[in-house]
């Protein structure tokens, strides 16, 4: 889905973003989506408003920490391990399923013109 300014003639479009994670969920860094981003379905690792990992996102939870893919990038294994704690809580957000299944529930919620 791309969605434009109000008004613009230029057609400039407006990145959303989706937080996956809230405050108090224990990690030590938001995971965040984007609307205009590309395939291969991902996430990303944001720590003090800089996004500094992506991780790619299968529709079932690894089985591990080491199960999850980092798309492009390295993270540290300190980040894969919290993630994967996370990823494997039951979701606040996304009824009867875990953080994982909400992180990709959203992004195919806000890329289904690519589904």
């Amino acid at each position: 889905m791309v969605i434009f300014k109000e008004n613009d003639t230029v057609k400039t479009p407006v990145k959303e973003m989706a937080r996956a994670s809230v405050k108090g969920d224990g990690l030590p860094f938001d995971v965040q989506l984007y609307s205009n981003d590309h395939d291969p379905p991902h996430a990303h690792i944001v720590k003090k408003g800089k996004s500094t990992g992506k991780f790619l996102i299968s529709k079932k939870l690894p089985k591990t920490y080491n199960d999850i893919t980092p798309h492009n990038c390295k993270i540290s294994s300190d980040d894969l391990k919290e993630l994967w704690k996370w990823s494997s809580k039951k979701s606040k957000g996304y009824p009867g399923g875990t953080n994982w299944d909400a992180v990709s529930f959203l992004w195919y919620a806000i890329h289904a013109d690519k589904v």
